[in-house]
């Protein structure tokens, strides 16, 4: 597994891609495209993983369908 620098540097403290996870962690996946003066995207999941049993669940359970705010 690789970790990524988080996008606001400052936010969270360093990590090393070497650093091992601990046995059962929950974390965030937001991947986004944004178009400058046009739009922006983010999808935002919570995973939980359990190296133990060996699981990998997807906490967040919104729909995915397309919301237009503000427009």
């Amino acid at each position: 597994m690789r970790l990524c620098k988080p996008n606001r540097p400052g936010r969270a403290p360093p990590v090393s891609s070497r650093t091992p996870l601990p046995a059962r962690t929950v974390f965030s996946v937001e991947p986004g495209i944004y178009l400058a003066a046009e739009m922006g995207v983010r999808i935002e999941d919570l995973l939980a993983i359990d190296t133990e049993a060996g699981s990998v669940r997807r906490l967040t359970n919104f729909p995915r369908e397309v919301v237009v705010v503000g427009a």
